[in-house]
């Protein structure tokens, strides 16, 4: 694994761990998507977080409209 794969590892896992620790309660995958999931980003590339919830989600947690 490449040393810029390596370092962007662990900020995206701790990013993970949030979502899920935010969610614990509820039925959700977080997936990371894109050129940082393909290993093909730059320093200024943004992160793709997609959500995929499950039936019975409290979607106030996830709706960022309100």
């Amino acid at each position: 694994m490449s040393d810029k794969i390596c370092n962007v590892l662990y900020p995206l896992k701790k990013l993970k761990e949030a979502f899920l620790d935010f969610l614990k309660d509820e039925d959700v995958k977080v997936l990371l998507f894109g050129s940082r999931a393909r290993g093909e980003f730059v320093s200024t590339s943004d992160v793709d977080v997609g959500l995929i919830v499950g039936d019975g989600v409290d979607r106030r947690k996830i709706d960022l409209t309100t």
